[in-house]
C-alpha cells in the first residue's frame, strides 16, 4: 500500500482578491475602546494565500496616518486600532500585493460630559411676562474637550422662590443648548439647573426679576373706588385688560374678592355692588406682584 500527499497551492500568478472585515465601527474616544480589522488574501478560487503573506493596514484621521503590516496566519491577519482623544471619522484601508478592499469609516463618539455652566441672556430684569429669557449652556464637553453630539437632549429644571417647579427641554448644536423661557408676571427668583440624560448636571444658576409695575394710587370718590393709573416700569399705562385682584377686608378678614381688568390703566369699582354695611374697611389691590393697601369708610 502506498500513500501520496497532494498539496494544493493558491494561484499566485494573478493579482489576489482582498477580503476584509471591521468592527465595531462606532467607538468612544479616550484610547481604551478599539476596533478590530481582519484581512484575508485569496486567489480567484477563494483559496487563501500562503501563510506569512503581508497585509497592510492603514489608519487615517485628521492628518495623521498610521501604517501597520501584519503577516497572515494560515487564513488571515488582523490588527486593533485604539481610539484617539478626538471625535471624528477615521478611515481604515486594507491591502496586499496590489489588491485592496473598500475603506471602512469609523465614528469616534465623545465620552460622558462633564459639569457645565448656564448663561442667561435677557433684555432687562423686569417681570413683565413678555420678554423671553434665553438660558444658554456653556459648550457641553467630555473630559477630552469634545462636544457632545448634536441633538443631545438637555433638560432644564426651574425652581421658583414661590415653591413652584417648571421644566423645559432643548437639544444641542455644537455642544450648546438654549432654552427659551417667558419672563414671569410677578417678582420672583429662579434657581435653574440643567441635566444631560443621566450623565451630569450643570452648576446652578440663580436669576431674579423685579416688579414691572410701579406703585399705584387708590382713592375713594363718592361710592366709587378709583385704582390707578397703573403704569409699567417704562412709565406707560399697563396693557388693556391687565388683571387687578381686589380684596376687601374687615378687621383683617376678607369679606369680598374679585378680579378686575384695566381700561386705560384704571380700575373703577362701584362699592354699592358689594352691599357692604357701614363700617371702616381696608382694600388690598394686587397687580403684577405689587400690593397696595387703602382704608376707607362707608
Amino acid at each position: 500500500v502506498s500513500k501520496n500527499t497532494i498539496v494544493i497551492y493558491a494561484d499566485t500568478s494573478y493579482q489576489p482578491v482582498m477580503q476584509a472585515f471591521c468592527g465595531p465601527k462606532q467607538i468612544l474616544v479616550g484610547g481604551e475602546d478599539y476596533t478590530a480589522v481582519i484581512g484575508t488574501v485569496i486567489d480567484s478560487l477563494d483559496n487563501p494565500y500562503p501563510e506569512g503573506t503581508p497585509v497592510e493596514f492603514q489608519y487615517r484621521f485628521k492628518g495623521i496616518q498610521k501604517k501597520v503590516v501584519v503577516e497572515t496566519t494560515p487564513l488571515y491577519s488582523y490588527h486593533r486600532f485604539f481610539s484617539s482623544n478626538q471625535t471624528g471619522y477615521p478611515v481604515i484601508s486594507v491591502s496586499s500585493n496590489g489588491a485592496s478592499f473598500e475603506d471602512f469609516e469609523l465614528t469616534l463618539y465623545a465620552q460622558a460630559p462633564v459639569k457645565f455652566n448656564l448663561i442667561p441672556k435677557r433684555d432687562h430684569d423686569y417681570a413683565d411676562g413678555k420678554q423671553v429669557t434665553l438660558i444658554n449652556t456653556s459648550r457641553i464637553m467630555d473630559k477630552y474637550g469634545n462636544s457632545i453630539g448634536d441633538g443631545s437632549l438637555v433638560d432644564f429644571k426651574i425652581s421658583t422662590s414661590e415653591g413652584r417647579l417648571y421644566r423645559a427641554q432643548a437639544t444641542t448644536i455644537n455642544g450648546v443648548a438654549t432654552a427659551y423661557i417667558p419672563a414671569p408676571t410677578k417678582p420672583v427668583k429662579w434657581t435653574i439647573q440643567a441635566a444631560v440624560d443621566q450623565f451630569v448636571e450643570s452648576y446652578k444658576l440663580e436669576i431674579s426679576y423685579r416688579a414691572a409695575i410701579q406703585e399705584f394710587e387708590i382713592r375713594k370718590v363718592g361710592d366709587t373706588l378709583r385704582i390707578g393709573p397703573i403704569k409699567s416700569f417704562i412709565d406707560q399705562w399697563v396693557p388693556f385688560r391687565t388683571p387687578v385682584k381686589v380684596d376687601i377686608l374687615l378687621d383683617g378678614t376678607q369679606v369680598a374678592s374679585n378680579t378686575y381688568l384695566t381700561d386705560k390703566g384704571m380700575v373703577m369699582i362701584d362699592l354699592n355692588s358689594y352691599n357692604l354695611s357701614p363700617c371702616e374697611y381696608s382694600i388690598r389691590a394686587e397687580c403684577g406682584g405689587v400690593y397696595v393697601y387703602y382704608d376707607f369708610q362707608l
